[in-house]
């Protein structure tokens, strides 16, 4: 009889520990989800302290279900807040062709209203929300990290931004 309580506890012992192992990690990741307040707050610091010259290197990865993952390289010079040349994978893009919006895409804010669109039609979808997570430079509110994971296609998009002032 004491043998089968024992072994009744290390079961038990097992199966708390199991759900441990399933729930810090999921608590741990809801924690850490963008909010809107992080967005807005990171384009108040780049309005108050983000130059208006820089230089933009930014990396962005693509994987969706059942195809190579995808990458791209950026190197943008904006000089007066405006996007003056923008390379991609090391050919010039020619900015003329592409609308104000399109040009503007290519700057910090644009970055950032990109940022707080993606993340308001995941929460005004109404369905469970995906990943979205983002790393603020603490000063001037320039992007660092942004990875959104859609639950429905399971496509995982990353960027990872270096800015030169």
């Amino acid at each position: 009889m004491p043998r089968i309580r024992n072994s009744a506890w290390f079961f038990l012992f097992l199966i708390v520990l199991t759900a441990a192992a399933i729930l810090i990690p999921y608590a741990y990741n809801v924690r850490h989800l963008l909010s809107r307040e992080q967005v807005r707050a990171a384009m108040e610091r780049w309005k108050e302290n983000g130059p208006a010259d820089y230089e933009l290197f930014w990396r962005e990865k693509v994987e969706e279900k059942d195809q190579e993952p995808g990458e791209a390289l950026y190197r943008i010079k904006v000089r007066g807040g405006k996007a003056v040349e923008v390379r991609l994978d090391g050919e010039l893009l020619d900015l003329e062709r592409l609308s104000a919006e399109g040009r503007e895409s290519f700057t910090v804010p644009g970055l950032l209203r990109r940022i707080e669109k993606d993340l308001d039609a995941d929460l005004n979808s109404g369905k469970r929300r995906n990943y979205l997570r983002a790393h603020f430079d603490p000063k001037t509110g320039c992007p660092f990290r942004y990875v959104r994971r859609m639950r429905e296609n399971r496509s995982r998009l990353e960027w990872t931004i270096k800015l030169n002032p």
